[in-house]
C-alpha cells in the first residue's frame, strides 16, 4: 500500500478532468464531497432538491480555466477526504508555530488561509526525504489570481506542474517572504515571481485573455497574499484510501442512481400537496 494518497489523488483529479462520463460523475461526487463529505447517490440527490436546483448544475463541468473549482471547494472536499470535517481540529496563529508543527512528521491534513479568502491545503506525508525534512503535497485550485478575475488555475493544472513533495519548511518561509511589509523594488520583484510559483501555473499564463501580472498590479494586491492561518489535523492513511476508492465505486453508477432517487422524491413531494 502506498505511503501517502498522492497518487490515487493525482489519479482522481486527472480522470476528474476527462470530459466522459466518468469524470462527469467523480466531479459530481468532489462536489459533494465538499458540500456534505459524502458522495452517495441519494446525497446529491439531497443536496439538489435541499438547494432546488436541477441536478447537471450540481454535476457542472470544471474543465477549463473559466470554470475552476473555487479554491474553498476544493480545500473543503480534501479536507473531507481527509479528517470528514472541513475544519481541522488544532490551530496555528503564525508561520512560525506552523514550523514547529510540521517538525514531528506525522501525516497530517493542514488548511492555510491567506487573506483575501484564498484557502488551500497540504498533506504533510509521514516520510520525509531524508528521515527528518518535513514534507507535503499541496493541493489548490484557484478563481481569483491577481489581474485576472475571470480565469482561474484548475486542480488539474495544479498538480500535473506542481505535484511532487516540496519541503514544508521551505513553503512556509515562502508564506513569510510574503507576508513581510516594506517592499523595495527588489523584494518586490521577487515575491511577485514567489507569488507565480506558489499559486499558479505556466499553464496558465498561456491561456488566451490571461494577463501577465505587473509589478503594480502585484503592488496594490500585496496584502491579499499574506498569512492569515492555519488548521491542521493528524489523519489516517488506510481510512483515506479507503474512502478515495469509494468515491470511484459510486462514480461508476452515480448519475443513475441519483436521477432515480430525484425522480421517486419530487413524485413523493406531488403526491403529498
Amino acid at each position: 500500500m502506498s505511503k501517502d494518497c498522492h497518487k490515487l489523488i493525482a489519479y482522481l483529479v486527472n480522470e476528474m478532468a476527462q470530459d466522459t462520463a466518468q469524470g462527469r460523475n467523480l466531479r459530481a461526487a468532489f462536489v459533494c464531497y465538499a458540500s456534505s463529505g459524502k458522495a452517495d447517490a441519494q446525497t446529491i440527490a439531497d443536496i439538489v432538491l435541499n438547494s432546488r436546483i436541477e441536478i447537471d448544475d450540481v454535476i457542472e463541468d470544471q474543465l477549463s480555466h473559466d470554470s475552476a473549482n473555487s479554491c474553498g471547494e476544493s480545500a473543503n472536499a480534501f479536507c473531507q477526504l481527509f479528517i470528514q470535517s472541513t475544519a481541522p481540529s488544532e490551530s496555528a496563529s503564525t508561520l512560525s508555530e506552523l514550523k514547529e508543527v510540521v517538525r514531528d512528521i506525522k501525516p497530517r491534513i493542514i488548511r492555510i488561509h491567506i487573506e483575501d479568502s484564498h484557502v488551500y491545503v497540504i498533506e504533510q506525508t509521514k516520510h520525509a526525504a531524508d528521515g527528518n525534512t518535513p514534507m507535503g503535497y499541496i493541493y489548490q485550485s484557484n478563481i481569483a489570481v491577481i489581474g485576472n478575475p475571470g480565469f482561474g488555475v484548475t486542480l488539474k493544472s495544479f498538480i500535473q506542474e506542481q505535484g511532487e513533495k516540496v519541503e514544508l519548511l521551505a513553503h512556509i518561509e515562502d508564506l513569510e517572504a510574503l507576508s513581510r511589509e516594506g517592499l523595495t523594488s527588489s523584494t518586490l520583484g521577487d515575491n511577485l515571481e514567489t507569488y507565480k510559483r506558489l499559486f499558479t501555473t505556466q499553464e496558465y499564463f498561456n491561456i488566451k485573455g490571461v494577463k501577465a501580472i505587473s509589478p503594480d498590479t502585484f503592488k496594490s494586491k500585496q496584502g491579499s497574499v499574506r498569512f492569515k492561518m492555519a488548521k491542521h489535523q493528524t489523519f489516517d492513511n488506510k481510512e483515506v484510501l479507503e474512502r478515495l476508492k469509494s468515491m470511484f465505486t459510486e462514480a461508476n453508477h452515480l448519475t443513475g442512481k441519483a436521477r432515480l432517487s430525484l425522480l421517486w422524491a419530487k413524485d413523493s413531494s406531488s403526491s403529498k400537496q
